[in-house]
């Protein structure tokens, strides 16, 4: 009988719910919250989904995985039952935790509360360890207009609804955040190619 990737990598995430439950373990929330990552990781195995298309919403600050709709309120145990296992990681100085699907392009920044932050795009890797090391090879577009690694930040101004944008130097722009716009960053490399653009939620 066959039974899709898809079906497999969600009973074993109801499973790993069911035995976190059942565990009862006296720590702290932040380490509690970790470890039941953990254990979704390990058993949702390396059923990692291809991401055709990534929809950027800035006015709504909603970022659609094909069909499927990213906002702060999304929890990295969500994406993870969405994807599939992590390639790996990452820790940073902070409280913050960086999930990277080297495979898929696609990297998510979460709080310590576990919550969607923000989500990277990877087009040229740059040697940033929280962003992807593969490029991502489906469509971004952000209110309706495509972005690849060769789009300006100039026509990120005049194609979206996110206008406020200001550039650093040749490879560093970014957006000034409100609770009504998305976060931008996009960095380039020397010659104007894009390596990555992160999609910040400012709610």
């Amino acid at each position: 009988m066959y039974f899709s990737k898809r079906l497999i990598s969600q009973v074993l995430y109801l499973l790993t719910i069911s035995i976190m439950k059942a565990i009862s373990i006296n720590m702290k929330p932040i380490k509690k919250s970790f470890l039941s990552v953990l254990f979704i990781i390990a058993f949702t195995g390396v059923f990692a989904q291809k991401v055709d298309s990534v929809k950027v919403i800035s006015d709504k600050q909603v970022v659609m995985l094909d069909k499927n709709p990213i906002t702060d309120k999304t929890t990295i145990e969500e994406v993870i039952k969405l994807l599939g296992a992590t390639s790996r990681v990452e820790q940073s100085a902070g409280m913050d935790r960086y999930y990277i699907y080297d495979n898929l392009g696609l990297s998510f920044d979460a709080g310590k509360k576990g919550l969607i932050e923000a989500i990277y795009i990877n087009f040229n890797w740059d040697q940033d360890r929280k962003a992807a090391q593969k490029t991502f090879n489906g469509v971004l577009s952000m209110d309706k207009y495509i972005i690849t690694d060769k789009t300006i930040s100039d026509d990120i101004k005049s194609k979206t609804k996110v206008k406020d944008i200001v550039c650093l130097g040749p490879t560093m722009c970014m957006s000034n955040p409100t609770p009504t716009a998305m976060a931008l960053v996009i960095g380039y490399t020397k010659d104007a190619k894009m390596t990555q653009i992160v999609f910040g939620f400012t709610k």
